[in-house]
């Protein structure tokens, strides 16, 4: 048995779901991470990856990325369309 701790990024779909499952399972202390990006649909995916951590009893961690996203990847992809 493994006491490790890995770290794994959530989105609250199949494959980080059975990948924090496997890694459960191989007893790996597994935290939870989820990227809050600017796009429509953000707010139900908090909701279904919180409901994912605690059916797993993950320790979950939220990043609100919204601002540097745009600015770094949006803002880039905009301008270089642009030039």
């Amino acid at each position: 048995m493994s006491f490790q701790r890995v770290g794994i990024a959530m989105s609250g779909g199949v494959d980080s779901t059975v990948a924090a499952s496997l890694l459960l399972d191989q007893g790996y202390t597994v935290h939870g991470f989820f990227m809050i990006l600017p796009l429509s649909c953000v707010e139900k995916q908090c909701i279904r990856v919180e409901e994912v951590a605690s059916k797993l009893s993950l320790s979950l961690h939220f990043f609100d990325l919204r601002r540097q996203f745009t600015a770094q990847v949006i803002r880039y992809f905009i301008d270089s369309y642009r030039s």
